[in-house]
């Protein structure tokens, strides 16, 4: 099965350049790359006949079936049964975890257990905001739905907000505060990924918007903006994606532009050498995540 998630790699490196030109191709191989972890991770669950007892959850972006080669798989193992005799064997499950060649990163709570480490930690609390059931018998499907989703009302809307910037302000200060940074991190740096999830996160529990397209309705953006914004988003999650097949870092240095820029099949010219191409596409992408993220922060303090 491991082959298999191989194999998503070799195609999208092969289709490239294609994904280049249209960035919303990205997604086709995120969540191929989700649903066959999914596919793995549920057999094995079943195999070991833990289904009874427990529910398998994903978080962050693997929630989000944005799984690239360099993610970690976020899992919140749930214990449905206020007492069990198998938690051995969810040990011995979480083990084998490790065996899928990636960082598996877990926790085995009850629903009482994330009520109340969601109340006071952020990170914890943002994390279930992404969730996504991987597995549940389809009699407590209902109620576990019920109970994740009441989590949300565990942050007041300003708390929460006020959390956010403050946590973004951090994230900026140690990655010099700017988009335009010349070795930026795909996934941290201004401009990147991050900056458009920390806005969806914003519109998602203090809007109470539950799909970017609903921004119309509020008067927040256009229809021309939502779809500039997710293609810009894509774009970059695109380079994200490419750049993992070489590199287990999100960096992208010097040598990693002069690399993808290869590998988008751009051609130097007079006025502009094929990485300077390739750069200018990534800074007007960047400049309109950092100004959708500013957007919607400054909608809510208005």
């Amino acid at each position: 099965m491991i082959n298999s998630v191989d194999k998503i790699n070799l195609s999208f490196e092969k289709n490239y350049q294609d994904i280049f030109k249209k960035p919303e191709l990205i997604q086709t191989y995120l969540n191929q790359r989700s649903n066959k972890f999914d596919q793995i991770i549920i057999k094995e669950f079943l195999h070991r006949e833990l289904e009874t007892d427990f529910a398998i959850v994903a978080l962050g972006g693997y929630g989000r079936k944005e799984l690239f080669p360099s993610s970690d798989i976020d899992l919140s193992i749930i214990q449905l049964k206020p007492k069990t005799n198998k938690i051995e064997d969810i040990k011995d499950f979480i083990g084998w975890l490790w065996t899928l060649k990636v960082k598996v990163g877990h926790s085995v709570r009850t629903i009482k257990d994330i009520e109340k480490i969601t109340k006071s930690d952020l990170k914890e609390f943002t994390s279930y905001l992404s969730y996504r059931i991987i597995f549940c018998k389809k009699n407590k499907l209902p109620s576990l739905n019920r109970n994740l989703d009441k989590i949300s009302n565990k942050w007041k809307k300003n708390k929460f907000f006020n959390a956010k910037k403050l946590e973004q302000n951090n994230r900026f200060k140690s990655f010099d505060s700017t988009e335009f940074n010349l070795e930026p991190d795909l996934k941290e740096s201004p401009g990147c990924l991050r900056d458009f999830q920390t806005a969806l996160w914003i519109l998602e529990h203090c809007f109470e918007i539950k799909k970017l397209e609903d921004c119309t309705k509020l008067s927040l953006f256009t229809r021309e903006e939502i779809v500039a914004v997710n293609k810009s988003y894509a774009h970059i999650k695109a380079l994200r994606y490419i750049l993992n097949l070489y590199s287990n870092s999100n960096r992208f240095s010097f040598e990693n532009q002069l690399l993808l820029a290869k590998k988008s099949k751009l051609k130097s010219s007079k006025k502009s050498s094929a990485v300077e191409k390739f750069m200018r596409v990534f800074f007007l992408h960047a400049s309109n995540l950092s100004d959708f993220n500013e957007l919607v922060f400054q909608a809510y303090e208005d």
